[in-house]
């Protein structure tokens, strides 16, 4: 078993250790083990029968020195200090849940119990004493964590939960036992027992992978108005108009009847009124197709535009932001780790926002021919909605091999932090490891970075140190990392084989104390066997070109911050 803590001495200074226990190691002997074995133990002498008190936001809790590490509440990442064991070894500190009696000798009684384990008992060392004759001096012991577990201690009657004797279970709010002839339930009162959990009071937090639908919009087609055709040009009818006249000119001179010449001669003026008439709806008749058109592409319009707001929103779906990953890590929420090997997304980022292809399409006819001012209004709709803006810009692992980030100090490592807590936030440190190569000038940058399962994963391919900053240290980092990249390739030569997990990414400082060429063919031919850089510059030309994709922070532009 391994923890990671930060030890406070009195004088002010703190020191990360890395704690490796058997599963029965006390508290007092911990304490014990961390006193003496503290360098600076001379300018800050300890006495005997050590404990540890662990830093909480409730105040400072004095661990019970008898209990075990594994149910004192003990986790990695947090800050304990040495002091010297009480007289009598009680917790303190937040209230985390009441044990009540409901029926028995001590009924109506209640006690408090804290993180951790709390015995139950006749003896006076007890955090809950009774006076039942049937209950042991020392009887159970109730261990609160993200769950709350009761264990029975040897006792002469044991635990009885219905009509069954148990030695260990988990209680819930409703649940009963019996002790002797008490009935008691122990009921949560802090937030940190009540929430979501579903591990112990051990150092490891146990985390349930949700199932979750991986977001993908396909986009809409929405279907623009086909633009009127020119009207067709209409011929005066010469020939119709003049037979006529040429027929009244005949019968005129051959039977010498007027009367029948001015009927003839009527012929050509409904011929004339005709063509004008048709000519007047055909022009009336466009104008109301112009109008139908210009209406319709309106509606269109406002269709395109509250389809791509809705693109907008899924798309973000797709690439969540580092604030919503943040959230989820802190609540446990479904986003957490989500991505997985099968995954098209897996090993993807979110290198900020930007303007995209939209995935709006528009069903025209290719062959259209309207009226080309109207043609034109529909090309510049279909032109104005062919990209989208306020959408993720996306860089891919697989695709890019390696990423870049560039720009002054301080924007560049805001920048670069958010896509790590992008990695770490939506992969599993079983199947993403995290490495870092870095020089004392940026340390502080990334110190954080030790306290995260990613950097000491027991699924890491690396026996090296993972975080370093010091010449030997990277020269053994890189050199590991070099022969894992040797190893996998000799393993994976079938063309089409997967890329081997755990995926490796290793955070490049441009000035880290090492050769840059071996950090450089890294690049090159760590991708395809799943060892990937995330190499941070000062300046875009300091980054290698096997960074397919990289990130250039214009110190001017406000918009360089991750959305």
């Amino acid at each position: 078993m391994k923890l990671k803590l930060n030890l406070s001495r009195p004088d002010g200074s703190t020191a990360d250790l890395s704690v490796t226990l058997d599963a029965d190691c006390t508290v007092g002997a911990l304490a014990d083990r961390i006193a003496h074995s503290d360098p600076q133990r001379g300018a800050n002498p300890v006495g005997p029968n050590q404990t540890l008190v662990r830093g909480e936001h409730g105040g400072p809790v004095t661990m019970n020195p008898a209990v075990a590490v594994l149910e004192s509440g003990l986790v990695s990442g947090a800050s304990v200090a040495l002091a010297p064991t009480p007289s009598v070894a009680r917790s303190s500190g937040e209230v985390a849940a009441v044990m009540n009696v409901l029926s028995g000798p001590d009924a109506g009684r209640s006690f408090d119990l804290r993180v951790g384990s709390n015995t139950i008992g006749r003896g006076r060392q007890c955090s809950a004493q009774l006076s039942d004759p049937m209950v042991s001096t020392l009887h159970a012991r109730v261990v609160v964590g993200d769950v709350i577990e009761i264990v029975d201690e040897n006792s002469s009657n044991g635990i009885l939960m219905g009509d069954q004797q148990v030695s260990r279970v988990a209680l819930r709010p409703d649940d009963t036992v019996l002790l002797g002839e008490d009935i008691i339930s122990v009921r949560p009162v802090s937030a940190q027992v009540a929430g979501l959990g579903g591990g112990s009071a051990g150092p490891t937090v146990e985390f349930n992978r949700s199932p979750r639908v991986d977001p993908t919009y396909e986009g809409e087609e929405l279907a623009p108005p086909e633009p009127p055709q020119p009207p067709q040009k209409r011929r005066f009818p010469l020939v119709s108009l003049l037979a006529p006249l040429i027929m009244a000119a005949v019968v005129l001179a051959v039977l010498q009847n007027a009367m029948f010449v001015i009927f003839l001669a009527l012929s050509p003026l409904m011929l004339v009124g005709n063509h004008f008439e048709q000519k007047r709806n055909a022009k009336a008749d466009l104008e109301e197709a112009i109008e139908h058109f210009r209406s319709a592409l309106a509606r269109i319009v406002a269709r395109a535009h509250a389809t791509q707001d809705h693109e907008r929103e899924r798309r973000g779906a797709e690439h969540p932001s580092t604030s919503e990953i943040v959230e989820a890590v802190t609540s446990r929420g479904e986003l957490v780790w989500t991505r997985r090997p099968e995954h098209d997304r897996f090993m993807e980022l979110r290198l900020g926002m930007g303007t995209q292809p939209s995935r709006l399409r528009f069903d025209v006819n290719p062959g259209r021919n309207g009226i080309p001012e109207l043609a034109a209004e529909l090309e510049e709709v279909l032109e104005r909605f062919a990209n989208v803006d306020r959408v993720p810009i996306v860089g891919s692992f697989d695709t890019s091999g390696s990423i870049g980030v560039a720009g002054p100090r301080q924007q560049m490592h805001d920048v670069a932090r958010g896509l790590v807590i992008q990695l770490i936030g939506l992969h599993s440190p079983a199947e993403m490891v995290l490495c870092a190569v870095g020089s004392n000038a940026a340390g502080d940058n990334w110190d954080w970075l030790k306290w995260l399962p990613h950097s000491s994963s027991d699924h890491s391919p690396i026996s090296a140190q993972h975080l370093v900053s010091t010449p030997p240290g990277c020269s053994q980092l890189v050199a590991e990392l070099t022969d894992l990249v040797a190893a996998r390739a000799g393993a994976s030569d079938e063309p089409g084989s997967p890329t081997p997990l755990p995926r490796v990414v290793v955070l490049v400082e441009d000035d880290a104390p090492v050769e840059r060429n071996r950090l450089v063919r890294l690049a090159e031919h760590g991708p395809s066997v799943g060892v990937h850089l995330l190499w941070l510059s000062g300046h875009r030309t300091r980054i290698p070109a096997a960074c397919r994709s990289y990130l250039e922070i214009d110190p001017l532009d406000a918009l360089y911050a991750l959305a």
